[in-house]
C-alpha cells in the first residue's frame, strides 16, 4: 500500500487534536483559533525586510497553522 508523505504526516484520527475536539465545544475551538490566527497575521504584518527567518516567517506560520488546526472541526 503506497501512501504519500502528507497522508502519513497529517494523520489526525485517534490523536490528540481529535480528543481535544471531543472534549471542548466547537465554538471555543473556533474562537481560540481565530484569536491565534489574528495574532499570527499581526506578527507577520509587522515583519521587516531584514529580519531573521524564525522571527519573520517561521513563528507566524506556526501560529497560523495552530489556528487552522484549532478551527478545523469535523
Amino acid at each position: 500500500m503506497s501512501r504519500s508523505v502528507s497522508q502519513v504526516a497529517f494523520r489526525w484520527d485517534g490523536g490528540t487534536p481529535t480528543s481535544v475536539m471531543q472534549r471542548v465545544h466547537a465554538r471555543w475551538l473556533i474562537s481560540v483559533g481565530a484569536l491565534v490566527a489574528s495574532v499570527g497575521f499581526l506578527w507577520q504584518s509587522a515583519a521587516g525586510a531584514g529580519g531573521h527567518y524564525v522571527s519573520v516567517i517561521f513563528g507566524p506560520a506556526v501560529l497560523i497553522s495552530l489556528a487552522v488546526a484549532c478551527s478545523t472541526h469535523r
